[in-house]
């Protein structure tokens, strides 16, 4: 009996079809624990977010919930109600990390716990009376341009 040989555009379509499937399948799985975990997580983690002096969303990602936090508009990164949350948790044993961006006057901070995670975003008001940018350098950049040339 002769077998036919699969088209190839219908193998490359049924290939990623399994992939998105696979996807699809690991996002249930993400979205059934987190449901199971939905009452201990508001347990931990619902005290840090009553009464926060700005806006939050939280999205699922990387397997467990990420709460996104901004602050705008803080006189220093000393701000109160910036040190009290990031204090919140520090004291729930959190691994905290920060990245400045000088030219927004930002500073973002990431707080891992094994089962959540917090980005905060906190911005200086440009009129700071402590905070400032300050240019410590210049840089230039050398960029080659391309075009195609055929012989």
């Amino acid at each position: 009996m002769k077998t036919r040989k699969l088209n190839p555009f219908i193998s490359a379509l049924n290939i990623a079809l399994n992939d998105r499937q696979e996807s699809v399948n690991e996002m249930r799985k993400t979205i059934n624990e987190v449901k199971s975990k939905k009452l201990e997580l508001r347990v931990k983690y619902s005290r840090l977010f009553t009464d926060l002096p700005g806006s939050f969303t939280i999205s699922l990602s990387c397997e467990k919930p990420v709460a996104y936090v901004s602050m705008r508009r803080l006189e220093s990164f000393k701000d109160a109600r910036l040190t009290d949350f990031l204090d919140k948790l520090v004291a729930m044993d959190g691994e905290m990390s920060s990245t400045d961006y000088a030219s927004i006057m930002n500073r973002s901070f990431t707080c891992n716990f094994s089962d959540f995670q917090v980005y905060v975003d906190a911005y200086v008001k440009d009129d700071s009376p402590t905070c400032r940018k300050v240019v410590i350098g210049t840089r230039v950049e050398e960029v080659l341009d391309y075009e195609i040339v055929c012989d």
